[in-house]
């Protein structure tokens, strides 16, 4: 039992602080704007964005790449919930790589 004791608190303190806690996201919030860019890129805006990196920090906006199977399902995903008003949560990759100043996503979930 003690065994467990002392690894456990370090392995929760390296999980807690892994990359991914610090990308950028979004509370349960609206969809502003949809606008899909030439060259197979959909940019999303929502209503309330927390913790852009530094290279979202002044659009506030992320990105898609929808030449990939998951891009077309997750802009899928943003399209119905924009279309029904539904709210949605997003969380970015704490990157720009799809678009220089826009978050690439990592994970949309949309409450039914």
């Amino acid at each position: 039992m003690r065994l467990f004791k002392v690894y456990f608190l370090p392995v929760a303190l390296i999980l807690s602080f892994s990359s991914s806690t610090h990308a950028g996201s979004t509370p349960l919030t609206k969809i502003e704007k949809i606008l899909v860019h030439e060259g197979d890129r959909v940019f999303i805006k929502t209503v309330d964005y927390l913790n852009p990196p530094d290279c979202a920090k002044e659009i506030k906006e992320f990105a898609i790449d929808v030449s990939t199977n998951t891009g077309k399902a997750m802009y899928s995903a943003a399209l119905a919930a924009a279309s029904q008003g539904k709210q949605v949560e997003i969380h970015g990759k704490h990157g720009c790589n799809y678009w220089g100043d826009r978050e690439d996503i990592n994970v949309i979930v949309v409450p039914f």
